[in-house]
């Protein structure tokens, strides 16, 4: 039993050093990286244009929640702000 195995390792080595083996080797190894960067481009084609996903991962990264990154929001908070400052002010002098 061991000695058939023993013979074929033997052909199996014997085998994978032949040009067309490596060749054919090769050409797989060429194959599993193209699809693996194909996939990672369509990844990267589908986030590009989702300014979601991008407002997301920024306030991720800023530790910060993405309703606090909204450009929209934070026009209309500080707005907000100004109008309650002035109406403060406003207040103070009447008084």
């Amino acid at each position: 039993m061991n000695m058939r195995k023993r013979v074929d390792e033997i052909y199996r080595a014997r085998l994978e050093m032949t040009q067309e083996f490596q060749e054919a080797k090769m050409l797989e190894a060429i194959r599993k990286r193209r699809q693996l960067a194909e996939k990672r481009l369509e990844q990267r084609r589908k986030r590009f244009a989702d300014d979601y996903d991008l407002d997301k991962r920024a306030a991720e990264r800023a530790g910060r929640k993405p309703e606090e990154t909204d450009p929209i929001l934070l026009e209309y908070q500080d707005k907000i702000k100004f109008y309650d400052a002035i109406e403060a002010e406003a207040l103070r002098k009447k008084s």
